[in-house]
């Protein structure tokens, strides 16, 4: 049998018809003819892609160029920019951290998308992504100018007081608590991969008495799990000294040794338990109340009140929040004994308070000293004390400028701080319902 077909050297294909050598036309076929004295038989193979006489390579005529926010959490995406050649056109990308400067980069292991969500690990660098495109004619790549140094997102911090039972506690129930008393392992299931740049303990973190073995048996097991990032501050039971403790048990030491030798250099100097730090933007200061300010004075002209007026003169933050364990303000149990340290925020144009003592959840209007609203300069306080260890009414008189109250779930205050303002949340434990949120701007 001879087969009767012909492939020219410039790649056309013919084949026999009849004798003559016909071109064929893309897609293109290979027709097989095979002769021999018993008859012939014609095989037809698939067929060819289309064949594009003169294909150009890809070539870029507008250089790619990313989109997004370079800050931590946010999503770049690249565009591929334009390019000219013959179509279609396929893109693949490859993402780079540099330097700040957008130099010296290195390529992200398995960033190829186009789509990049910055993490933790690009703060403080440059983005670049290399774009590569490719046709029939070959492949082309170029990079997209690089992004201004990635920037931390903006903060975002629990905060929460009045938190673990005493293990003495009759409904202490191995940690578990009953209905309504020691909630303390279903409030820190709520910060636990919460995805929070920092924990606000606001006082009476551990009761009774605060003892370190009741730091080791409830609060290390629950909320001391984001003990990494927690920055407390003391209440009135981290300083109780007088045995026995409300269950019969000489346990009591004090100036709040437990609370100091379990929190360690997180909580301050022990002799004062006052301090002060930044997050993001914002100016943050822990002021110590004790019990009733009886331990270390919150007076006007005292150390801690002179301390604090240092501190803010040192730290004219745009916005400042400061926190400690027994309110200013409250519906139920307000404390005059902390009125100097108001007037020194509210003189700086500090923005928020955040305190406990008070086993209920309260949100006050911005306010000045003398329980006025303000809203173009005073202060917004939030009571916290739903941390678990118990619930306690409102009071029967509301507040001047209370606007949102709530005793009877656990949960803990969520705060996203932004350069210039503040979103609150309050986020109640899992399967109890209660919703308050909203915005703040800074003065």
């Amino acid at each position: 049998m001879s087969p009767t077909a012909a492939i020219t050297a410039s790649g056309t294909v013919t084949a026999a018809v009849g004798g003559a050598l016909m071109p064929a036309v893309p897609p293109m076929l290979l027709a097989v003819t095979g002769t021999n004295t018993v008859s012939s038989s014609t095989a037809v193979s698939a067929a060819t892609a289309v064949v594009t006489a003169g294909a150009q390579a890809p070539a870029n005529t507008v250089p790619p160029s990313i989109t997004g926010t370079p800050r931590q959490g946010q999503t770049l995406t690249a565009n591929p920019g334009t390019w000219s050649g013959t179509q279609p056109i396929s893109f693949a990308y490859q993402w780079r951290r540099c330097d700040s400067a957008g130099k010296n980069c290195v390529d992200i292991s398995g960033a190829t998308a186009a789509t990049f969500v910055l993490t933790a690990a690009d703060v403080g660098h440059g983005m670049k992504v290399f774009v590569t495109a490719n046709n029939i004619g070959g492949t082309a790549g170029t990079p997209a100018p690089p992004t201004a140094a990635v920037t931390a997102s903006d903060p975002v911090i629990a905060a929460v007081g009045d938190i673990a039972c005493d293990p003495h506690d009759p409904y202490f129930n191995g940690g578990l608590g009953s209905s309504t008393y020691c909630h303390q392992k279903h409030t820190s299931d709520l910060v636990v991969n919460g995805g929070f740049t920092a924990v606000l303990p606001l006082g009476d973190e551990q009761y009774d008495c605060a003892p370190s073995t009741a730091f080791a048996t409830a609060y290390d097991p629950t909320w001391g799990r984001v003990k990494s990032i927690s920055r407390p501050a003391p209440g009135n039971h981290e300083y109780k000294s007088t045995n026995p403790d409300l269950y019969g048990y000489n346990l009591c030491k004090p100036n709040a040794q437990g609370y100091y030798g379990y929190f360690g250099a997180s909580a301050g100097d022990p002799t004062k338990g006052y301090y002060s730090y930044d997050l993001g933007s914002w100016h943050v200061i822990v002021l110590n109340t004790t019990r009733a300010c009886s331990v270390i004075s919150c007076a006007a002209g005292s150390a801690q009140e002179q301390w604090l007026k240092a501190d803010l003169a040192a730290h004219p933050a745009a916005c400042t929040l400061a926190y400690w364990h027994e309110p200013r303000f409250s519906s139920k149990t307000p404390s005059t004994k902390t009125d100097a340290f108001w007037k020194d925020l509210y003189a700086a144009g500090a923005d928020v308070v955040l305190a406990g003592h008070v086993h209920n959840y309260e949100r006050f209007a911005p306010q000045n000293p003398s329980a006025g609203a303000d809203p173009a300069r005073g202060i917004r306080e939030f009571v916290v004390g739903m941390g678990g260890r118990s619930h306690e009414s409102s009071g029967t008189t509301i507040a001047a400028n209370s606007e949102a109250r709530n005793s009877t779930v656990f949960g803990i205050l969520k705060l996203t701080l932004h350069a210039s303002s503040y979103d609150w949340q309050f986020i109640p434990q899992v399967g109890q319902s209660y919703s308050d949120t909203g915005s703040g701007a800074c003065h």
